[in-house]
């Protein structure tokens, strides 16, 4: 924002409830601080072969068969480089544009997380992704009264994108993407080409 504020966005298949918000921020006595829309046009919108520019906050994670977390479940590791980031969202094409060899648990994935979810992402002219990893953060925070600590590794995706299943995609943007939503993660937000 220009006067320096934060902007919050929530998407969400029902309008959500922000009445106690202004209160839990500390701002109890100001006028409303927050604002819905009915996002539900344009993701109606949404069609097969159009382009976006689109952004992505996610925690890009893998879960590793045999090695287990406090409560049994299998352990999510982070990926830490550029190029496994890129590769959570697009697949084994990472390690083709850049050349390097494809890693077994990749080669057998099958569809890419951009695949799963309606779209994929658009080469440039001259043949790369039009795709950008950026702003990687690790961020902790506290989970309740347990005192239990989480730490987060968040990475933001921008680029260009085409639809390949609307539905899928309608779907990723109502639901948010991969794992973390409740922290901030998964939000995808799509502007059209030309826009």
């Amino acid at each position: 924002m220009d006067d320096g504020g934060l902007v919050l966005y929530i998407a969400s298949p029902t309008k959500p409830s922000l009445v106690g918000l202004d209160e839990q921020i500390g701002w109890p006595d100001l006028c409303r601080q927050w604002e819905t829309r009915d996002y539900e046009p344009f993701v109606q919108s949404i069609c097969d072969g159009r382009l976006y520019h689109f952004r992505l906050v996610a925690n890009p994670v893998v879960n590793r068969i045999g090695i287990v977390n406090d409560c049994g479940a299998t352990k999510r590791i982070p990926h830490l480089t550029t190029l496994h980031q890129a590769a959570w969202l697009v697949g084994a094409v990472a390690y083709e544009e850049v050349g390097v060899p494809i890693p077994d648990y990749m080669a057998r994935q099958g569809m890419s997380r951009a695949e799963r979810n309606g779209f994929s992402v658009c080469r440039d002219d001259s043949g790369s992704l039009q795709l950008v990893v950026s702003n990687v953060r690790k961020r902790t925070f506290s989970q309740g009264d347990r005192g239990r600590t989480i730490t987060l590794l968040m990475a933001q995706y921008d680029g260009v994108l085409e639809v390949t299943n609307a539905e899928k995609l309608q779907h990723a943007l109502r639901y948010g993407l991969g794992k973390a939503k409740g922290f901030g993660c998964g939000l995808l937000t799509l502007v059209p080409m030309g826009a």
